[in-house]
């Protein structure tokens, strides 16, 4: 079964150094996939300095529009 209208998020960062950068808006709509497809998602990150602190944030899928 093919999975339809896929969006892919990013958010929650944490850490105050890494975040989205050059106005990506941390959101992509992949489209539909068939089974066993794949594709790749890129976002736009920045940092605002250089740390030896831990840095995260969350990625999440979506079948239909987050």
């Amino acid at each position: 079964m093919p999975y339809s209208n896929i969006w892919v998020q990013v958010e929650d960062f944490t850490g105050n150094i890494v975040s989205l950068a050059g106005g990506d808006n941390g959101l992509y709509h992949v489209d539909d996939l068939p089974p066993g497809a794949y594709k790749t998602v890129y976002f736009y990150l920045g940092a605002s300095a250089v740390t030896t602190q831990p840095q995260s944030h969350t990625v999440k899928v979506y079948e239909g529009y987050p």
